[in-house]
């Protein structure tokens, strides 16, 4: 079983200004099987079936639907990393499709994938990540539901969350980071902390011709990360091409 409710932000681009901004909703009910291999890999077929809606927040000429999810997932995912919240060693690598089909309930035909690689090597207490995102949205008119998003820390930092959308997405980043300290509150947060700065680049874009180093974002950020038992928390500065910037205080996986 999986699922759940998802509410964000979908902006409209023009000539690389926001000339729209629409907020989707979505409530989304999945069952899905699949097999473990190993430690390391895993394999899933799944159905799911919800309903959602758009309304305008930003622009005029977006017209605010209700509109029925339902369709088919498949998925194949390989992670060997050690720790997965600050790793120092292993690998990963994952591919899902998603394919929306009106015969089993949905409003329209759509088909997605999703796509990540990643590896981490560690040298004493200093580690190198690198990883690749992508996204793309195979059918050329398919809803600004279904447009991909990108954006916030480690995903164009310097952006806010989702903050860029269009039919396809991608982002490659190399993100350092040291240990500077291993449980100095022990008995209390149980936490390392981390000490890290990355760098990334990509975009996203509306037409898979437009897709090129040409057509790509640079971006970074700083951090101060931790591993407590509430999870990694990050405080970081972001910056990216174009004059943007921000502050992040991120509770959860960001990477």
């Amino acid at each position: 079983m999986g699922g759940g409710f998802v509410e964000r932000n979908v902006n409209i681009f023009a000539s690389g200004d926001i000339v729209g901004q629409t907020r989707v909703q979505e409530l989304v009910g999945q069952l899905s099987v699949g097999r473990i291999f190993g430690n390391s890999g895993e394999i899933r077929l799944g159905l799911l079936r919800g309903t959602g809606s758009s309304r305008s927040n930003i622009g005029s000429g977006i017209p605010s639907i209700d509109f029925d999810i339902g369709g088919a997932s498949a998925s194949a995912a390989y992670d060997a990393f050690d720790n997965i919240y600050f790793p120092k060693s292993g690998a990963q690598a994952s591919l899902a499709w998603t394919g929306q089909r009106q015969s089993l309930g949905s409003s329209i035909d759509v088909d997605i994938l999703v796509g990540r690689v990643a590896v981490v090597r560690t040298w004493g207490t200093h580690s190198l990540l690198g990883a690749l995102d992508m996204q793309t949205q195979l059918d050329v008119v398919a809803g600004v539901q279904n447009l991909l998003t990108t954006g916030g820390l480690f995903r164009l930092s310097g952006f806010q969350r989702d903050e860029l959308s269009g039919r396809h997405t991608a982002v490659g980043r190399a993100i350092y980071y040291r240990q500077i300290r291993s449980n100095p509150l022990r008995g209390l947060l149980n936490a390392s902390l981390y000490l890290g700065a990355s760098l990334e680049v990509g975009n996203a874009w509306q037409n898979s011709s437009d897709i090129s180093f040409s057509n790509s974002l640079v971006a970074g950020s700083v951090f101060v990360g931790a591993d407590t038992f509430i999870g990694p928390v990050y405080f970081a500065g972001g910056l990216a091409e174009g004059g943007h910037s921000a502050l992040y205080l991120f509770v959860g996986r960001p990477f």
